[in-house]
């Protein structure tokens, strides 16, 4: 560790997520958000996608090209209630006179269908937001990336994969401390 540092950033910190708010509150969920849970784990995935440049003069890798990034957030939901599973299987339907979600695979998703118009703001806020780094995903539309466990063998848990798409602003994610992320 550099000199200076907090022994507290390395502590594993659960986060608990939030998904549509419209401004970054000191506390879960935030202004205008809905929470969805406290997290066992998440895991940002960057994706870079690069291109190798070759020139018959130099080789193979003369140079690389950036080509963008696609970046996945997995979450590892502690328990999957009706507004996990409602952003897990954004497809999935709500039965009739009940805040029950029902899953239906492809349910409600017909191909073709555009993503952006089911993303959202997405927040991982650990409990301690003093050291430890939140994240924001500006546009981030969750496909199940785990099969639903049923049985008594583990503890309950759902794991989602959030595609992070870009917002009208341009933006993807941000990772910092609460207080130093643009706001939304």
């Amino acid at each position: 560790m550099a000199s200076g540092d907090d022994k507290a950033e390395i502590l594993a910190n659960p986060c608990d997520v939030s998904w549509g708010a419209t401004a970054i509150g000191s506390a879960h969920p935030h202004t205008g958000g809905t929470g969805l849970g406290l997290t066992l784990g998440a895991e940002l995935i960057p994706n870079i996608h690069l291109l190798d440049v070759p020139t018959e003069e130099r080789g193979p890798r003369y140079d690389t090209l950036y080509l963008g990034a696609s970046p996945i957030l997995r979450i590892t939901f502690r328990q999957w209630d009706a507004t996990v599973l409602q952003r897990a299987f954004p497809g999935g339907l709500t039965a009739a006179g009940s805040t029950e979600r029902v899953v239906k695979i492809p349910g409600t998703l017909k191909p073709g269908t555009r993503l952006t118009s089911l993303a959202g703001i997405l927040i991982l806020t650990p409990t301690d937001t003093t050291v430890q780094k939140a994240l924001i995903a500006y546009s981030a539309v969750g496909v199940a990336a785990a099969p639903l466990w049923f049985g008594n063998a583990q503890d309950l848990a759902l794991e989602v994969a959030f595609l992070l798409l870009r917002d009208a602003a341009n933006r993807v994610v941000e990772v910092s401390k609460l207080n130093n992320l643009t706001a939304i």
